[in-house]
């Protein structure tokens, strides 16, 4: 069977089309501000404070107001948000220089 040249430019249109909307986020997801990996970190990666305490996991990553990159942190009821430069990573698991309480005021002025 043989092709026509049309049905091969179409063909050829359709896949470009198609790779560059899989690399590229859709105009809603850029317009939240939400995605589910920022830098190292992503959704449900457990976070500690610097005494070792786990305080919960990543459930979000979202952008404050000021540009910065925030990781909504959830531990059962309790939630707040993160500025991901007080965080690194440890192999799975992220890591603050920063107590609980600390973590907690610096999210609270982060969404302010």
């Amino acid at each position: 069977m043989r092709r026509s040249p049309f049905g091969a430019l179409i063909l050829a249109a359709f896949e470009a089309a198609t790779a560059t909307n899989a690399q590229a986020p859709s105009a809603l997801d850029a317009a939240s501000g939400a995605s589910a990996i920022a830098g190292p970190f992503a959704i449900g990666t457990p976070v500690r404070d610097r005494l070792g305490e786990v305080i919960g996991r990543i459930t979000r990553m979202a952008t404050a107001r000021d540009g910065r990159s925030l990781a909504m942190v959830r531990k059962g009821s309790d939630s707040f948000a993160v500025p991901v430069s007080r965080l690194r990573m440890q192999g799975d698991v992220a890591v603050s220089d920063l107590t609980k309480a600390e973590l907690r005021a610096e999210g609270e002025q982060a969404q302010d």
